[in-house]
């Protein structure tokens, strides 16, 4: 989750009443700034795709390693590849690349 959507959570149910939003329209803007305009979501086993279908981060694992790919509109962008580690790792490796580019 995106620390800005934390932080208006965080606000909107504060034990104190007085450090909560205002009023539901005021709220529901601090959601729509804090919410990223494209978010990625899991698609398959190491894959991610944006919600409007433009990115997608593939993750292709083989024997010495695995292969990191992100496409935009199609294009690829950027290609890694990492030996000698494991799946968690590479999952690992994908969700860093998810919070650098997410906002």
């Amino acid at each position: 989750m995106p620390v800005k959507l934390c932080r208006v959570l965080t606000r909107a149910t504060s034990f104190e009443p007085d450090a909560r939003y205002e009023s539901v329209e005021e709220f529901k803007r601090q959601i729509d700034r804090a919410t990223p305009a494209v978010a990625l979501m899991p698609d398959a086993v190491g894959s991610l795709v944006s919600n409007d279908g433009t990115i997608a981060i593939t993750r292709t694992t083989k024997k010495a390693g695995f292969t990191v790919e992100g496409l935009i509109n199609g294009r690829r962008r950027s290609a890694g590849r990492r030996t000698g580690q494991t799946d968690a790792e590479a999952d690992k490796h994908v969700r860093s690349l998810v919070t650098r580019h997410s906002y």
